[in-house]
């Protein structure tokens, strides 16, 4: 499978999630789906209005009105949702005192527990002793659940 986002939407991503920091940001992604599922064109993403209610330094909370909200707004622009994107803010105390394979642009279990058949953008947003933010974002997905018997 393959994605093409525009470099546009990466960096608005970016700047919001920077701009939410020390919380953690959200957004629907818009795109078009071609046949068989090979090529995934985000072309928009929609932010929510309300994210501040729902938001933390550690966690989104998803409301169903927000993908009733996206949906209409993915529609509207000619596209559907295809993913979200959201970010994983970390402190200098955390930047500093983690681990580095810790503070990659990776999901969480909770993230991979409601990828389901969409894609998911993780932006890392680390900050430095000075209060500099810098921000690193990954895509993945859409991943494939497995039933597991352990026989």
């Amino acid at each position: 499978m393959i994605l093409n986002i525009p470099k546009k939407i990466t960096n608005k991503i970016r700047i919001e999630s920077k701009r939410w920091f020390p919380k953690e940001f959200y957004t629907d992604l818009v795109g078009t789906i071609s046949p068989k599922d090979k090529v995934l064109n985000v072309i928009g993403c929609w932010i929510p209005s309300d994210l501040d209610d729902y938001t933390s330094d550690s966690q989104v909370e998803l409301p169903p009105h927000w993908r009733k909200e996206s949906n209409k707004y993915a529609e509207s622009i000619g596209g559907v949702i295809v993913g979200s994107a959201h970010s994983h803010p970390y402190s200098a105390k955390d930047t500093l005192c983690s681990p580095a394979y810790r503070l990659d642009a990776s999901p969480s279990s909770a993230d991979f527990e409601s990828m389901g058949r969409e894609i998911i953008g993780i932006v890392a947003v680390l900050e430095n002793s000075e209060g500099k933010l810098s921000t690193t974002i990954k895509f993945y997905g859409p991943i494939l659940k497995l039933d597991v018997k352990i026989i």
